[in-house]
């Protein structure tokens, strides 16, 4: 019996909002499993790390090329939009094409997404071994196998259905990544300078149960982590390979496991590879784990402070208090350890008190922490948290009812909205906009040194935390001052 030849199959993660500048230096990690999986099974796959505005051209090349199926990565918010945009043109210029949505959104809104007639299925959860089952039914050609691929929805003669879920892997070690499938030195380049940084996924899972976070609800409380020796035969592959001499960490917490932790920080240091940066919880940190992140050159630290009320801290699950986020940031701040530092705002039940407390509260964690960046963004009603049933408890929000509406659900985009907070009328809702927009640039954050440009910045940083604290944005020149200085600096070398 003849095979026919394997159509290539075409992944796609798209960047969009306020931050997709940034996000791009960042490997598209969910399409690279994904896609590495199929390759190492016999599929063709081409994978595309696009801005919106890049659409219509990947559209064109993806309908070209005829492909088995084309699979788009979604997460919540702007990414929604675009993603569905990028499907309905795709449907247009290629209507036999299968269109498969995966990632966390589509998991938890499966029925919604297949509501849309340019979307045929959704792969639930982790993607791995769900689209290399996918792939061989929609290679086979007969769709009525469809029926027996675990981790899928999809529609049958106009009707959704949901097959049971596939177990999640045990041992992640099974899953590898062939950088092959993307052009890496050119996330370097997005970096500049001389760090040669990689992106990489040491674990899955969290075993916190955040109140405003799906992934629980998405994969359980269960935390699976890649074996030490995976972590650093890989990194040891890359820095051979592409000379990588620092890895940032996306893990969920990669600091659960002290131990494991340690052990691959400390390999890592003693080949030349720097941490940049690695996800923790400040209820985990004591001062010997300050005092190993320092000696081993660790470069930041990730952690979500979330809130400057103790109540919303208990409600959001964080289990500290605001006593303690000052305390284990001075303990911090003793170290010089560069932080990123999450905290929200707008949180249903939230008073305007508590709000205007969780922005001072940032002011101060800015004072203590240098280098470091301090951001606050408003609330994202995430789909199937706690947070978001409380959104609709109060009678005031509807959840976005296709993809298309949850535009306004990022809090990057000029659309969004916050109808779950009563009090939040159309000047102090603006205010809060440029509040966040400001927390979130780095403007507001100090840095050490000296020299005309750092006393500069830092003078910046001083007068946008006096704004922040008076919630005064009248004539905001400041933005534009470090934008100008920057150029200056720039041309001078």
């Amino acid at each position: 019996m003849q095979h026919r030849p394997r159509q290539r199959i075409h992944l796609v993660s798209l960047l969009s909002g306020s931050q997709a500048k940034t996000a791009k230096a960042l490997l598209p990690l969910g399409i690279l499993y994904v896609g590495s999986y199929l390759k190492e099974h016999g599929f063709p796959v081409k994978l595309h790390h696009i801005f919106a505005d890049e659409i219509d051209q990947t559209v064109r090349n993806i309908a070209n090329d005829n492909p088995l199926w084309c699979g788009f990565s979604v997460l919540t918010g702007a990414t929604t939009y675009w993603a569905y945009e990028a499907s309905r043109k795709l449907k247009l210029a290629s209507p036999a094409t299968p269109v498969v949505w995966g990632g966390p959104h589509p998991s938890l809104v499966a029925e919604q997404c297949l509501r849309e007639d340019c979307i045929d299925i959704v792969v639930h959860r982790e993607g791995e071994e769900t689209s290399l089952d996918l792939s061989q039914v929609l290679q086979d050609g007969d769709l009525s196998g469809l029926a027996s691929v675990l981790g899928i929805s999809y529609k049958d003669k106009g009707e959704i259905v949901t097959n049971p879920d596939r177990p999640l892997a045990e041992n992640i070690d099974r899953y590898s990544v062939d950088y092959e499938l993307i052009d890496l030195p050119q996330y370097f380049n997005i970096r500049g300078g001389n760090r040669r940084n990689i992106t990489f996924f040491s674990s899955r899972g969290c075993p916190f149960g955040c109140a405003f976070c799906s992934t629980a609800r998405l994969y359980g409380k269960k935390f699976r982590a890649h074996s030490h020796d995976y972590v650093i035969n890989n990194l040891n592959s890359l820095q051979i390979k592409y000379g990588v001499n620092s890895v940032f960490f996306c893990d969920d917490n990669f600091y659960l496991i002290k131990e494991r932790g340690r052990e691959i920080i400390s390999d890592m240091s003693n080949m030349g590879i720097a941490c940049d940066c690695l996800d923790v919880r400040l209820d985990q940190l004591q001062d010997s784990d300050l005092k190993f992140f320092q000696d081993h050159k660790v470069r930041g630290v990730f952690f979500g402070w979330e809130s400057g009320s103790d109540r919303l801290l208990t409600l959001l699950g964080k289990k500290i208090k605001v006593e303690s986020i000052l305390a284990k940031c001075e303990e911090i701040a003793r170290y010089n350890i560069p932080c990123t530092g999450s905290g929200m705002m707008l949180v249903p039940t939230e008073t305007m008190e508590e709000t205007f407390r969780t922005i001072e509260l940032a002011n101060k964690l800015r004072a203590m922490l240098r280098n470091s960046s301090i951001g606050i963004m408003r609330f994202m009603p995430l789909p199937g948290t706690a947070t978001t049933d409380m959104c609709v408890e109060t009678g005031r929000y509807k959840p976005p009812q296709n993809p298309r509406e949850w535009l306004a659900a990022d809090p990057r985009e000029s659309s969004y909205e916050s109808p779950w907070i009563p009090w939040l009328d159309n000047k102090l809702r603006d205010k809060l906009r440029i509040t966040q927009e400001l927390t979130m640039s780095g403007l507001a954050d100090y840095i050490d040194g000296s020299g005309i440009f750092n006393t500069a910045r830092n003078l910046i940083a001083k007068s946008i935390n006096y704004r922040l604290r008076k919630r005064n944005y009248f004539f905001l020149l400041e933005p534009a001052i470090y934008e100008y200085g920057s150029k200056i600096r720039a041309k001078l070398g």
